[in-house]
């Protein structure tokens, strides 16, 4: 995964920042991503959290897990994180 950083600072003139157009917004991912931490170590505290990545857990027309539970959510029970790592 590249990380980069884009500004979401409306303009001066009160133009969004045109990387924005037609972007989701905080609300949609929130509702159908699961909001993913990233560490810089193994240990999980808020001392090493770097950031928060939304990520897709499933195309929208997949089915549901067989208990009926969407994927968005087992990920969140099962505690799924990632660890960044310097190469």
């Amino acid at each position: 995964m590249h990380v980069s950083a884009e500004s979401t600072r409306v303009s001066e003139d009160g133009r969004q920042n045109p990387a924005q157009k037609g972007k989701e917004t905080r609300a949609q991912l929130e509702k159908s991503c699961y909001n993913c931490p990233v560490y810089k170590y193994k240990a999980r505290t808020d001392k090493y959290l770097i950031f928060r990545v939304f990520l897709r857990p499933e195309p929208a027309n997949a089915p549901a897990l067989p208990n009926g539970m969407p994927q968005k959510i087992n990920w969140k029970l099962k505690g799924v994180a990632l660890l960044a790592v310097k190469e």
